[in-house]
């Protein structure tokens, strides 16, 4: 027999057998695909709308928790998620809504801009019925720096859309006023950075912290 196949055969032979056996000494990810549905308890925010002239720079400013007596505690409905391509890189999503309603008869005066642009003057002691909604959806790349069968590190970069809608309907005595304002920003950046603590193998902590600008042009 020819040598040379000899070679080549002792070659195949050996790489065929090292190819095999990285693929035994590589464990399967037991996390590769993860899709969580679940919610938490909104303590408290605070936000501010401002009606604001842009020629002269002066308008009014609400409080909608104090002048339409938005609720500031509530459940937030959160959906997230990630694909591993390998242990240290990973594709993320997420969506959350924070949703806000209120019932009040107002104590003071404010104005309003409708869905035409025009401005609606709300008069005292008009029963106000609103509405206070935020939609966050985010997509980003996480990168597991420290990996280890306990803890996990990581950081991310991505982007997020976010929608905001703001309506109101208000009843007096010279009829009833019905708007709704929403407006969605163009794709922002959004970091993170991600601790995961396995307690048992069933059971872990996960703490992630997002950092995150909001910026709308109306």
């Amino acid at each position: 027999m020819d040598t040379n196949k000899i070679r080549y055969v002792l070659f195949a032979g050996i790489s065929l057998f090292a190819m095999v056996g990285l693929a035994q000494a590589e464990e399967p990810l037991p996390d590769k695909f993860r899709f969580a549905i679940g919610g938490y308890a909104l303590a408290r925010f605070d936000s501010t709308i401002s009606l604001t002239e842009p020629n002269l720079g002066a308008g009014i400013t609400i409080s909608p928790q104090e002048t339409l007596g938005l609720d500031i505690q509530n459940q937030v409905l959160r959906i997230e998620g990630h694909y591993r391509f390998n242990k240290k890189h990973a594709l993320t999503y997420s969506w959350y809504s924070i949703n806000s309603e209120g019932n009040k008869s107002i104590e003071e005066e404010f104005e309003w801009v409708g869905e035409d642009g025009t401005t609606i003057t709300i008069p005292i002691g008009a029963q106000v019925i609103s509405n206070l909604d935020y939609d966050i959806f985010k997509v980003g790349y996480l990168w597991s720096f420290y990996h280890s069968d306990k803890v996990e590190l990581g950081a991310g970069a991505g982007l997020h859309i976010t929608r905001l809608g703001l309506g109101l309907q208000a009843s007096t005595t010279s009829g009833s006023i019905s708007t709704e304002n929403v407006d969605t920003t163009v794709p922002l950046p959004v970091f993170s950075l991600v601790l995961k603590y396995n307690v048992t193998p069933k059971f872990h902590w996960y703490l992630k912290a997002e950092a995150f600008a909001l910026k709308f042009d109306k």
